[in-house]
């Protein structure tokens, strides 16, 4: 599944899609649905998502090795691998295993971006300094 909130999810179970977008629509984010990588590859040409909800076994290719793909164009985007599988060997270490890991690098993306600057981190977020001083300390973030 390919999701980008905000832009598109990437997910060849039609059901869980529509699931999925229903479910972000709910919490007033916009999310979009495409079923293949080909279909993922089109979107990113013409779009910036904020996250990408990857499955790992698509019709056309294997969810690593798009991330593979994307980490090569897009470096800094946030990726969630989402799978029915169980084996161990389809882990990685490359891959955020929860929602915690994404905020986490989303947050340190911004304080890189801002140059340590608390201020400007906290307009490009919309946040309070003190909300952002928990999250530093939540998160273990470095300031550059």
């Amino acid at each position: 599944m390919l999701s980008y909130l905000g832009d598109t999810t990437l997910e060849d179970d039609v059901v869980l899609n529509a699931m999925l977008c229903m479910q972000f629509a709910e919490q007033g984010l916009d999310l979009s649905a495409v079923a293949s990588l080909r279909e993922a590859r089109q979107v990113l040409v013409s779009s910036a998502p904020d996250l990408v909800l990857l499955d790992q076994q698509l019709p056309d290719g294997f969810g690593v090795d798009f991330l593979q793909e994307l980490r090569g164009s897009e470096p800094d985007l946030p990726v969630v691998m989402m799978t029915g599988l169980h084996d161990a060997q389809d882990k990685r270490d490359d891959v955020p295993r929860t929602l915690d890991e994404v905020v986490a690098k989303h947050l340190q993306y911004v304080l890189d971006y801002g140059e340590g600057h608390k201020g400007r981190s906290c307009e490009v977020l919309d946040i309070a300094r003190p909300a952002l001083e928990r999250k530093i300390r939540k998160y273990g973030l470095v300031l550059p």
